[in-house]
């Protein structure tokens, strides 16, 4: 009983965040650059969309999960608003892509890493799925493959060891320390193309 009152109390909160998340990021609606401005100060980055739009970006990495995203005219009028780091986003995110269509697709990253050996380049945002990282990488300057990482298991140290919130992080762990393991001998070759995960993430197809 205890369990399932806490997983209902965490449920809320989720719930809660999620909400309060993608209002602060879509609320207001913006209708000029001026007022964006005005209200935000001066975007992170001001991309030239070479149509005669512009697109202004608001990351929150690395410790945000939002990056405000808006399109606007030669006039200044805002013609778009929305969070380049939602689900819908990332869900366009796919093998094959270069390094500049996703930078401007998410905007800015949390960071990013080289692998010497192998020439590899993995570039990640945090986002707003209980500390999970969107991975994303690149091998020759294109997407090799992306992934939802799970950074480490999370524990409830209010439930007894076989409780749920102790079961699942248990088997959480023992699918990251089996990757770490796979990635320490196929990282630099032989990953599978298109998906992958760590520490109890899934594949993206």
């Amino acid at each position: 009983m205890k369990s399932l009152v806490h997983a209902v109390q965490g449920l809320a909160l989720v719930i809660i965040l999620s909400v309060t998340g993608c209002a602060s990021v879509l609320t207001p609606r913006y209708t000029t650059e001026v007022e964006v401005v005005t209200a935000r100060g001066e975007p992170g980055t001001r991309r030239d969309n070479g149509d005669g739009t512009f697109t202004l970006e608001y990351p929150t990495q690395p410790d945000g999960t939002t990056c405000l995203m808006l399109q606007v005219d030669a006039t200044g009028q805002v013609l778009k608003q929305w969070d380049a780091l939602d689900d819908d986003t990332l869900d366009l995110v796919k093998p094959g892509m270069y390094k500049d269509e996703v930078a401007r697709l998410l905007g800015a990253r949390r960071s990013e890493k080289v692998f010497p050996a192998s020439g590899d380049e993995v570039w990640d945002w945090k986002v707003a799925r209980d500390g999970t990282l969107f991975s994303v990488r690149f091998v020759r300057g294109k997407i090799e493959n992306v992934a939802y990482v799970y950074p480490r298991p999370r524990y409830d140290h209010d439930d007894r060891f076989w409780g749920p919130a102790m079961f699942y992080p248990a088997v959480g762990f023992y699918l990251w320390s089996m990757d770490m393991r796979f990635r320490g001998r196929h990282w630099g070759g032989n990953w599978r193309h298109g998906g992958g995960h760590i520490g109890g993430g899934h594949r993206r197809k």
